[in-house]
C-alpha cells in the first residue's frame, strides 16, 4: 500500500515551502548563537533571546514565567551578578512573553472545522512577535485534500524564519510552529489515520520547529492534536500522538508555550535545505504551468 494511504498528512518535504525570500545576511556573533540545553526549562523565570526566541537560561525565581531579553545583556548579567541582584537585573532588562490563547484556540477550531467541511488541509502559523513578546497565530492559505503549503520568509542572519500572511512577510514574527488539519480522504478505500506523516517529520527537522496536525475526519477523534518533533532520536520520538485536544477545558493544551519550549532548544533551521526545496518547488510549478493536455 502506498505510504500516503497510511499517513494522510502528505505535507511536502520542508512543508513544500513556497514564496521564500531571504533577509540581508548578517553576521551571527557568538553571543547571539543560541545555547543548546539538554532538557526543557521547568522552573523559575525562563529567558528567551530577543533576536531569535532561543532559550538562554533561567533564574531562581519561585514562579515559572517567560521573558524576552537581549542575549548579550543576559550573558553579562548571568556572569556578573548572583542571587536577588541577578533576578532583579534580568527582570529590569527584559519584558514578558504572553500567549494570546483566545486567538490561538479560535484558529485551531477554525482549522478543524474548515478542514472537516471542505476536505482540504487548512493551516495556521504559531509565532512569537519579538516586538511585543506575544505568542499568537495567523491563518495561512488552505491546501488540498492531501497537502498544505507553508509560506515563510527565511532570515539566516537572525537564525529564524518569519511568517507570511497573504504573501506579505511578517518581519519580526518568528515562526514557532505550523498546524494543519487532517480531513477524511476523498479517495475511495483510503482512510485517514491518527498520526503524522514522514513528510511532516522532514518538515519539522528542516525548520527545527514542531509541526502539529488536528484530526478533522468527522468522527469522535476530531480535535485531537498530534506533533512531529524537530530532533527525533533515541530519547526523542519522531512524533507524539493525542497530546491534546482543542476545546478541552479539563485538560487544556497550551500549544503556544509547547511550541516555544521546543523551538527554544532546537538548532537553527536548515536554510540550505529550505532554499533547495523552494527552488525545486518553483521548477515544478513552472513545469506545471507550461504543460498542456489534449
Amino acid at each position: 500500500m502506498p505510504f500516503q494511504h497510511l499517513s494522510h498528512a502528505w505535507f511536502l518535504p520542508a512543508a513544500a515551502i513556497l514564496y521564500l525570500s531571504g533577509c540581508r545576511p548578517e553576521h551571527l556573533s557568538s553571543a547571539a548563537t543560541p545555547l543548546q540545553p539538554s532538557v526543557p526549562p521547568v522552573s523559575g523565570t525562563q529567558y528567551y533571546s530577543l533576536q531569535n526566541a532561543k532559550f538562554l537560561g533561567q533564574d531562581a525565581a519561585g514562579v515559572v514565567t517567560y521573558r524576552l531579553i537581549d542575549s548579550v545583556s543576559y550573558t553579562i548579567i548571568a556572569r556578573t551578578l548572583a542571587g536577588q541582584r541577578q533576578i532583579q537585573s534580568l527582570r529590569d532588562s527584559s519584558y514578558p512573553i504572553t500567549v494570546d490563547d483566545q486567538t490561538i484556540q479560535s484558529d485551531l477550531q477554525w482549522v478543524q472545522d474548515s478542514s472537516w467541511s471542505s476536505k482540504r488541509e487548512y493551516q495556521l502559523y504559531i509565532f512569537l512577535d519579538r516586538r511585543t513578546g506575544q505568542i499568537s497565530s495567523l491563518r495561512g492559505e488552505p491546501g488540498d485534500n492531501k497537502n498544505s503549503y507553508l509560506e515563510i520568509q527565511s532570515c539566516p542572519g537572525k537564525g529564524v524564519v518569519y511568517t507570511v500572511c497573504h504573501h506579505h512577510p511578517q518581519v519580526g514574527r518568528i515562526l514557532l510552529a505550523q498546524v494543519h488539519g487532517h480531513p477524511a480522504s476523498l479517495i475511495k478505500g483510503e482512510q485517514t489515520l491518527q498520526r503524522m506523516s514522514l513528510k511532516d517529520s522532514i518538515t519539522a527537522i528542516c525548520l527545527q520547529a514542531p509541526i502539529y496536525a488536528i484530526d478533522a475526519m468527522g468522527g469522535p477523534t476530531d480535535g485531537f492534536i498530534h506533533r512531529s518533533n524537530p530532533n527525533p532520536g533515541p530519547a526523542i520520538p519522531g512524533q507524539n500522538l493525542c497530546i491534546g485536544k482543542i476545546g478541552d477545558a479539563a485538560g487544556h493544551f497550551n500549544i503556544g508555550l509547547d511550541a516555544l519550549s521546543i523551538w527554544g532548544i532546537t538548532k537553527l533551521p536548515d536554510f540550505r535545505q529550505i532554499y533547495a526545496i523552494d527552488e525545486n518547488m518553483r521548477q515544478e510549478s513552472a513545469l506545471r504551468s507550461t504543460v498542456s493536455f489534449h
